[in-house]
């Protein structure tokens, strides 16, 4: 475990004292931070092909559940505002919810999903907004929360800056930042963006002052606490990273960015170097100032070594973490690289940040950006459209099984 502390759940009270700290040096950056761990082999214990002839899906943000021993896919097409359903007990498409965009039942452009039960379905949208849903779609409550800051509490050079975004970012083989729900303090997790404008990496500086996470209370409908930080930065250059991961095991929090090999626990108050051995620091990184246009930073990000999600395994007490390798910006025939096309791995770990091992995945066959859990083991969407063997009339998945010495698995 990297022994680099920063704030950890930050009151507002406490903040703007601890936003003038300066973090010291000490916490390693990717190249320095690597902690051995043996590759592991994984087995496909079973594949799900689900006929859907006759519909399309664009699933962007998921969730599973298990209700009387069914486990269930919701996947939330954004475009069509509405809910895909798979039976994934039996192999079935099981029904769409649409989303009321009018009348009492109104849920405005959402942009993320979490399912809590079967008739418990929290959706999120950019306006700051949270739904409540039942499982025929009527709304049961709805919260907004301002976002507005106490005086004095960004303690950031750029204007504009006195309201942070609730964030939820989805988008088709691109990002997956979801948000969750804790039932025990019946509170929402969420990233927050602090920054108006992306077009200039002066954003990028300046965002890594604020923390990553907010919570937020729904019966009081308020402001809990901040969570997280990014790893401070060494060197005059930054990445373009204003997206993170997160989890809940219960009893901590767990946060990583894109960029950087060290996980931030809030209970620890500290970071875990959850390093994979895939990573070599391709990350192209600009000094401030630096102007980017779209099109540049999708060849950039698409490129990258990057982490994506942190997954917590309930059933095995374990965490997963996605990795990406780097991969040139152009193909063979001078195109676009997409993400979803580069190789892949998943570094498994425990809650206290013990490493137990790596698996890498062949490229182009998985969606390694759509990941759930199941007592059976680990649900891996194969809709990647750059998979050969895909088919237009079939949903498929392989619920695969780490073999972890001295740890069952």
């Amino acid at each position: 475990m990297n022994g680099c502390k920063p704030p950890g759940k930050i009151r507002p009270a406490a903040w703007f004292s601890l936003l003038l700290l300066i973090v010291a040096a000490g916490c390693r950056q990717a190249r320095e931070c690597a902690v051995p761990h043996p590759d592991l082999d994984y087995e496909v214990v079973r594949s799900i092909d689900v006929p859907v002839t006759g519909r399309q899906y664009i699933n962007v943000s998921t969730s599973v559940i298990l209700e009387n021993d069914t486990a269930y896919y919701y996947g939330l097409d954004i475009p069509n505002s509405s809910i895909d359903i798979i039976n994934l007990t039996s192999a079935r498409y099981a029904r769409t919810l649409q989303l009321n965009q009018s009348g009492p039942d109104e849920v405005v452009y959402p942009m993320a999903m979490f399912v809590q039960n079967t008739d418990s379905l929290f959706l999120m949208n950019d306006y700051n907004s949270f739904y409540l849903i039942n499982g025929e779609g009527r709304k049961i409550n709805q919260w907004r929360f301002t976002g507005k800051l106490p005086p004095g509490l960004t303690g950031s050079s750029l204007s504009g800056l006195d309201t942070y975004t609730i964030l939820a970012v989805n988008s088709y083989e691109l990002v997956r930042m979801p948000f969750v729900y804790l039932p025990r303090e019946k509170t929402i997790l969420a990233a927050c963006l602090w920054l108006p404008s992306y077009r200039n990496t002066r954003a990028y500086f300046e965002h890594q002052k604020f923390p990553l996470i907010t919570e937020l209370s729904l019966p009081d409908n308020k402001f809990v606490a901040f969570i997280g930080r990014y790893p401070p930065l060494t060197g005059n250059k930054v990445a373009l990273d204003m997206l993170y991961s997160f989890t809940s095991t219960g009893n901590d929090i767990l946060v990583g960015v894109m960029y950087s090999p060290l996980v931030f626990s809030r209970n620890r108050n500290s970071y875990f170097c959850i390093a994979s051995k895939y990573a070599h620091g391709k990350v192209e990184r600009f000094s401030e100032g630096v102007e980017l246009d779209d099109h540049t930073e999708m060849r950039i990000v698409n490129a990258n070594e990057a982490y994506h999600g942190i997954y917590y395994d309930p059933y095995r007490n374990l965490l997963y973490r996605v990795f990406q390798l780097a991969q040139p910006q152009l193909d063979k025939d001078n195109k676009l690289l997409q993400r979803i096309q580069a190789t892949w791995s998943v570094i498994v770990f425990t809650p206290d940040g013990k490493i137990l091992g790596e698996t890498l995945f062949e490229k182009e066959k998985y969606d390694f950006l759509n990941i759930n859990i199941l007592p059976e083991g680990v649900l891996i969407s194969k809709e990647n459209s750059f998979n050969q063997k895909n088919t237009e009339d079939m949903y498929s998945f392989d619920i695969v099984k780490f073999h972890i010495s001295q740890h069952e698995n």
